[in-house]
């Protein structure tokens, strides 16, 4: 269950995957408390293409407009945020692009830290064993998603 009066965010990660064509889209859900702690309610995986992320990317705008949106400024992102930008119904809404320097591992080194000090609560959902899973087997694992 999540402490109420949290700041809301939605990270989204628009990676591009191995296979030609094919698009491998990360997003989380997570919550920040006063004391540093990260409670992540939701997770969505799945490899898709530009519009499709698009459209649910915007969708997810226009559903949470209490929450801040940041979209990772690597593969498309760039494009990405600048296309939504142009889109006069999420005017007001809180979208960001996030920088990222360094590989994967490197970025992940922070939520890292922050998990083995206790700091990152998941929130009870059916994507738990898939996030888990994906997390633990990090940066080696192969991802099944398909």
């Amino acid at each position: 269950m999540l402490p109420p009066g949290l700041k809301k965010k939605r990270g989204y990660d628009l990676g591009i995957s191995k296979q030609r064509g094919r698009r491998l889209h990360g997003k989380s859900r997570r919550r920040l408390d006063r004391e540093g702690n990260i409670y992540i309610y939701g997770g969505f995986r799945k490899r898709i293409e530009y519009p499709d992320q698009k459209k649910l990317i915007l969708g997810r705008i226009l559903a949470e407009p209490d929450t801040e949106h940041g979209i990772e400024l690597s593969a498309n992102g760039n494009a990405v945020v600048q296309d939504l930008r142009r889109d006069a119904r999420i005017r007001g809404h809180a979208l960001r692009g996030v920088r990222v320097v360094g590989d994967k591992v490197t970025r992940a080194l922070s939520w890292i830290a922050l998990a083995e000090a206790g700091n990152v609560y998941l929130v009870r959902g059916p994507w738990n064993n898939e996030f888990i899973d994906e997390a633990c087997s990090f940066p080696l694992g192969r991802t099944t998603t398909k």
